[in-house]
């Protein structure tokens, strides 16, 4: 099964009404490494108390990620993000590798609302985002993240950095 991922991919984002809202994605394989901000084009003031705490819960404690971005500019909404992430997949995968690595629950229900192929690593024996942090130790982040993490000392959950991680489980249990 490992043989069959061209590449790893993942989502940060917020929980809204109880639907998921992606904030951020990344992808990584041997040829690229890289993330997008996705303006998730909520406003907290419109947002039921509960929903407030835990957007500011993810935010403070989880992703670091603001609701919405600075620069709106820079990003894509979720929609372009897929069509990014489509078209990712139908210009690099193959027929002997026509799967995202994914390891979210929240990303395995949009990739299959847009009909993306997809395997989902922990099915394949993948350990816990934890256990990749420790046994890795990568520093790679999104640029983003990058700057967050410097002006304090807890370090937030990066899509990319998740990405990598698994990338390189993959390749480590490739020979399987």
């Amino acid at each position: 099964m490992f043989h069959q991922v061209f590449a790893c991919l993942d989502v940060q984002g917020f929980y809204v009404n109880n639907d998921f809202y992606p904030r951020e994605f990344a992808i990584v394989n041997e040829c690229k490494s890289g993330a997008q901000n996705i303006d998730t084009r909520l406003n907290i003031k419109d947002m039921c108390y509960e929903d407030q705490l835990t957007c500011r819960f993810l935010t403070n404690n989880f992703h670091g990620l603001t609701l919405r971005p600075k620069d709106p500019t820079d990003c894509l909404n979720i929609y372009e993000a897929m069509q990014c992430i489509l078209k990712y997949q139908q210009e690099t995968a193959t027929e002997k590798k026509p799967y995202y690595g994914i390891k979210n629950d929240m990303l395995k229900r949009i990739l299959h609302e847009f009909g993306i192929p997809h395997l989902c690593l922990e099915s394949i024996g993948c350990p816990s985002h934890k256990i990749l942090e420790q046994s890795f130790n990568q520093k790679l982040e999104c640029d983003w993240h990058k700057n967050k993490n410097l002006n304090g000392c807890k370090q937030y959950i990066c899509a990319l950095r998740k990405c990598n991680n698994l990338w390189k489980w993959i390749e480590e249990n490739s020979w399987i």
